[in-house]
């Protein structure tokens, strides 16, 4: 997931922003109970989310035409709860914490409004069937 951005300057958050993610489910192990574990599949990577730790990544564009440009690296997520099209994957409800840098725009020039983050908490789970959040 890319996100296309007008300015390449990252936006600093003055309060909490609450975003979501779809990350797959992994067969939950006693350890994975206990420690609150969701994976995060991509293309490029396997990321292991707890539910509660600040991550941190480093925020990186590329300039797309003269005043477009896409944002690559940094926590991608959703300013709306998406539809799953999948029985394998979840959503998950999380926060950009306020003082972090984000950009907002664009999610792979579809309309579609979404974030990179250089910061993300795991709050839960989204529940699809009741609209609610897992505690």
């Amino acid at each position: 997931m890319c996100l296309l951005s007008y300015t390449p300057n990252p936006t600093i958050a003055t309060e909490d922003i609450i975003c979501y993610k779809v990350v797959y489910r992994k067969k939950k192990s006693l350890l994975d109970r206990i420690l609150n574990r969701m994976v995060c599949l991509s293309r490029v990577y396997v990321f292991e989310y707890i539910y509660g730790k600040l991550y941190t990544s480093r925020l990186t564009y590329n300039r797309l035409f003269e005043n477009q440009f896409v944002i690559e690296e940094g926590f991608h997520s959703y300013s709306f709860i998406p539809k799953l099209l999948d029985s394998d994957k979840c959503i998950v409800v999380c926060k950009i914490p306020k003082g972090s840098a984000f950009y907002k725009g664009c999610i792979n020039n579809t309309g579609i409004e979404g974030y990179v983050s250089a910061q993300i908490i795991i709050l839960n789970e989204y529940n699809t069937t009741t609209n609610q959040r897992n505690k």
